[in-house]
């Protein structure tokens, strides 16, 4: 449940600066994190594989983790939070998993029922994880963000189809929700080179209104997320990751 207003800085107002730990030269993306200031997800790609580690930056660590138990030896994409760190889901194969998370540890991984035929990649969860955003394209430049929502967790999947209006112009994914629901950041490549734009919509439901440029960080910034209550926004930069922070109240 979302438990109030939340009122914040500016983006253009955070504090930035690159995660030590994530950003080694072996390709980091898609940064997650877990509730406001928890556990860092992100993918590291060392060798010919992308693979999901956890890093528990705001506890003060340089020294990323191995998510050992989500390894099938494939590449695991586009890891993403809910809202309160207690679940991951991420991207196998083109297909949605998730694991759960208790006392430092992931659970089996498992593959969320529905979305067949459906390609995931990139990946926003509602608060009750009934609402699902995803690109569907493993090449950003040629995604579409879609949307597809379930009556309760642990059912199936209803895929919904592409986002309308202004979203999915040409190369949109990554996206992110804020707290209240209602603004959706992702990536686009409309312009010819990537970049985050937003857009937000009346109610939860509703369809999302005009798109405009995000304007508070880097045009180099790609695979936004920002964090349950809004003061932090990860992101990818040079194949690094990047963490803003802001003051809410």
């Amino acid at each position: 449940m979302i438990d109030g207003p939340v009122t914040c800085q500016r983006w253009g107002m955070a504090v930035t600066a690159n995660v030590d730990g994530a950003a080694t030269n072996a390709r980091e993306a898609s940064p997650s994190v877990a509730s406001d200031h928890g556990l860092l997800a992100f993918t590291s790609t060392p060798g010919a594989i992308s693979e999901i580690y956890t890093l528990d930056h705001f506890g003060g660590s340089t020294q990323a983790v191995h998510a050992d138990a989500l390894d099938d030896g494939t590449d695991q994409r586009t890891p993403r939070w809910n809202a309160d760190g207690t679940r991951l889901y991420f991207s196998r194969g083109g297909a949605l998993w998730s694991a759960a998370y208790d006392s430092g540890a992931f659970a089996a991984p498992a593959a969320e029922p529905g979305l067949a035929g459906e390609t995931v990649v990139g990946i926003a969860v509602s608060i009750d994880e009934t609402e699902l955003f995803y690109g569907d394209n493993v090449d950003p430049t040629m995604a579409t963000i879609r949307y597809a929502k379930r009556p309760a967790i642990g059912m199936p999947w209803t895929a919904q189809g592409p986002l309308a209006g202004q979203i999915n112009m040409a190369g949109d994914g990554a996206p992110s929700l804020s707290h209240d629901q209602l603004s959706l950041y992702w990536v686009s490549h409309r312009d010819g080179s990537a970049k985050i734009y937003d857009a937000v919509r009346q109610m939860i439901g509703a369809p999302f209104g005009q798109v405009e440029m995000f304007p508070d960080l880097p045009s180099n910034a790609t695979d936004p997320d920002i964090s349950s209550h809004d003061t932090v926004f990860a992101y990818t930069a040079h194949d690094d990751i990047v963490i803003a922070t802001r003051t809410c109240m």
